[in-house]
């Protein structure tokens, strides 16, 4: 069986948290919220849905900034 790491998203429809896994960070079982996920595994979840228990399409969408620093 293999690791993976968990995020939980809240269903904007009735508030039951969703759960997105993802095989792209440590995968050390570790939980996140959208709060505190790792940009690896936000990127890697990007794009993906779940079908809540309420019948809500749940959709997990990345954006993602890029910082330069110039010398």
């Amino acid at each position: 069986m293999g690791m993976f790491d968990i995020v939980y998203v809240e269903c904007p429809e009735c508030s039951r948290m969703i759960e997105f896994q993802s095989k792209a960070g440590n995968c050390n079982l570790d939980r996140f919220t959208k709060r505190n996920v790792p940009s690896v595994i936000a990127i890697d979840l990007d794009g993906e849905s779940q079908l809540c228990k309420c019948g809500h399409l749940v959709q997990f969408f990345t954006t993602t900034c890029c910082i330069v620093d110039i010398k």
